[in-house]
């Protein structure tokens, strides 16, 4: 699966068929993606109140799936 390139797209947008997860209110996100065998764990909090927020959570997905692409 090719990284994911950023963007301001909600995490639901851009999601692999399969993966499934959920984000919370105070900037934690967790989601499995069984077909790459991956599951990703971010507990901040942050909240989503603020673009740092959304930003960290958007980099942690990309340089995951950017990680099993090496």
């Amino acid at each position: 699966m090719p990284p994911r390139p950023p963007t301001t797209e909600p995490p639901s947008a851009r999601r692999p068929v399969g993966q499934f997860g959920r984000d919370g209110g105070a900037g934690t996100t967790v989601y499995a993606d069984p077909r790459n065998r991956l599951a990703g764990i971010l507990l901040t909090q942050t909240g989503r109140s603020t673009s740092d927020s959304a930003r960290a959570i958007n980099g942690f997905w990309i340089t995951l799936y950017q990680a099993i692409d090496d």
